[in-house]
């Protein structure tokens, strides 16, 4: 039996690859392959696949622009005055790819529910070019499955790799044997030219946040042993990548029994790679010892949460932190060896509740600080209480995209985009 592992293209009014990698399509194939199952990956959003017209040059510590096409703005989204591109390898090279190769199943990945246009153009397209069956997963698949079922997959997996197995025999009559996570190594081997990986050091999150769903998608917070991190860092920096990016959402969280001993670890493996933390670490968690651990470490990128500063914000959204823990955690990093070109912080515009003044006296605290400003535009996620306050009116998931949902339902649109080109200001003035 052959399965083909796919990532889809991204429809939407911006993307950038910052070490953006289907990381549980990965695990699912080592799965697969772990079950003498022949897996090939076709990776529309890998930039350097060998099925682009041409190369795309690098970026910063392997950084760098998707290949994009300027198309026509969905209906729905016909207010926004901004050019849409489609992203990714083109769909006639995956017509040509299909017509080559054969296989039993296709199985498709799913991250932001509003980019489930590139989804129904791959579905669309094997049916029509291929005899496979296509299997949907992933986020979307998970969060929105009714909406997903309407792109007419063959079938729909909810699931994680603890239920794949008895998916696979119930709906496609494959008998598989169980792997855990730590079982795996995510399949970065299948990738050509590949110079990064996102990985993760746990799974789930503590924090139950009002507008996030990752309490839903993985109830557990589980950490892996250090033991399968350093295996799986070994196997990547032999597979030549230089740049691995944390996809944890709480790496700092029982940062005393998880964090240091990790990465003090880490530390003594003398690895050649650089290490981003991208996602953003929440500030409340910094102490000199982890101030400690990241000045001994090769690092390329660092991300720090505040969200906010305001404490209305976060009594009214997640409790994480607080200003004096935002100016501790802050300080203490700027007097790290990082340097201040590589240190980004995140805020949060756009959620209902906030106001303008909220989201302007933000950014002013952080480039008072000479920092750049990574602006984290709300989009309400299926499963958390904001969505449901406005479900009735998000009549498509494109309704919902981090570019969208603000200008549209929150905020007047011209006011929040000189709000946006004020943080745009601010990033070019350092």
């Amino acid at each position: 039996m052959r399965v083909l592992i796919l990532n889809p293209p991204v429809y939407d009014f911006a993307c950038f690859d910052y070490w953006l990698k289907p990381l549980g399509l990965l695990y699912i194939a080592d799965f697969l392959r772990k079950n003498n199952i022949e897996v090939e990956l076709f990776d529309f959003m890998d930039r350097h696949s060998p099925y682009l017209d041409r190369i795309y040059r690098e970026k910063q510590f392997n950084t760098g622009h998707f290949r994009k096409q300027n198309i026509s703005t969905p209906e729905i989204l016909a207010d926004f005055d901004r050019p849409f591109f489609r992203y990714g390898v083109s769909n006639k090279a995956f017509i040509d790819f299909l017509d080559k190769n054969d296989f039993d199943y296709v199985f498709i990945t799913s991250m932001m529910t509003y980019w489930y246009m590139g989804i129904k153009e791959v579905i669309d397209t094997v049916n029509h070019y291929s005899s496979a069956k296509t299997v949907l997963g992933g986020v979307y698949a998970r969060l929105m499955p009714e909406h997903a079922l309407s792109l007419k997959p063959d079938y729909l997996f909810k699931g994680d790799i603890d239920t794949l197995p008895d998916f696979m025999h119930k709906q496609l009559n494959i008998k598989m044997d169980a792997f855990d996570y730590t079982d795996l190594m995510p399949a970065y081997d299948l990738y050509k030219n590949n110079k990064s990986a996102a990985i993760l050091t746990q799974i789930g999150c503590p924090f139950r946040c009002s507008y996030c769903a990752i309490g839903h998608l993985s109830p557990a917070f589980i950490p892996f042993s250090h033991d399968y991190i350093i295996s799986l860092l070994n196997s990547l920096e032999q597979w030549g990548i230089e740049d691995i990016a944390f996809y944890d959402d709480a790496l700092l969280y029982m940062r005393n029994e998880h964090f240091i001993p990790l990465f003090e670890n880490i530390i003594n493996q003398h690895y050649s790679m650089r290490f981003h933390f991208s996602n953003g670490i929440h500030v409340s968690y910094i102490d000199e010892h982890v101030v400690r651990i990241l000045s001994k470490l090769n690092i390329g990128r660092i991300a720090l949460s505040i969200e906010s500063v305001s404490s209305d914000f976060h009594t009214s959204f997640d409790h994480k932190t607080d200003k004096e823990s935002i100016d501790r955690g802050i300080n203490m990093i700027l007097n790290t060896h990082i340097d201040r070109k590589n240190i980004f912080i995140y805020m949060m515009s756009g959620i209902p509740g906030q106001s303008i003044d909220d989201i302007i006296n933000t950014a002013d605290y952080i480039h008072s600080k000479g920092l750049r400003i990574l602006m984290n535009e709300f989009s309400p996620v299926p499963s958390t209480p904001i969505y449901s306050q406005y479900e009735e009116q998000l009549t498509d998931p494109l309704l919902t995209g981090k570019s969208v949902f603000g200008p549209y339902f929150i905020y007047n649109a011209e006011e929040y985009q000189q709000v946006k080109n004020l943080i745009k200001h601010y990033n070019r003035e350092l």
